[in-house]
């Protein structure tokens, strides 16, 4: 009974450890995208702020709610515009496949993490990101929180 307890417990620990870290590599992998210098970059604490359940994502990335938004941009040259339709073409995408508990379907997360900017000196910033739930844990977007 003991060796089974303690089995489960540590299974248990190694998929909540493997989850977490396959979140800071997505996490920093996103957030590389955008730095000067991101060789310097350094994860630090990471917390679960909030689980998203499929409804949630259901409600909030439609059909509908997509195509609305690929005409907006059709014309435009906007780099912003593009990444922001392939993270809605991400998460729709997710939804149409998603096969896991349908109450964790995706984690807003709060992070902090520091680096070194453009003259040199080391700066620390929090972050909130939205991952989704799945086999990678794909990070859909990265802000910095204010001060």
């Amino acid at each position: 009974m003991k060796n089974s307890l303690l089995g489960l417990l540590l299974s248990m620990t190694l998929f909540s450890y493997s989850n977490e870290s396959k979140m800071k590599e997505s996490i920093s992998n996103k957030i590389k995208e955008h730095l000067k210098n991101p060789d310097s970059f350094e994860f630090g604490s990471m917390k679960i702020k909030s689980k998203i359940s499929l409804d949630t994502l259901k409600k909030r990335v439609t059909l509908k709610s997509l195509n609305e938004y690929k005409s907006l941009i059709k014309d435009r040259d906007s780099k912003e515009g593009k990444e922001f339709l392939l993270m809605l073409e991400k998460e729709f995408n997710f939804i149409q496949n998603y096969k896991g508990e349908n109450n964790e379907a995706g984690y807003y997360l709060n992070f902090v993490a520091k680096g070194t900017n453009s003259y040199g000196g080391i700066i620390q910033s929090s972050y909130e990101a939205f991952v989704l739930n799945d086999e990678d844990k794909t990070t859909l977007s990265v802000t910095e929180i204010e001060k």
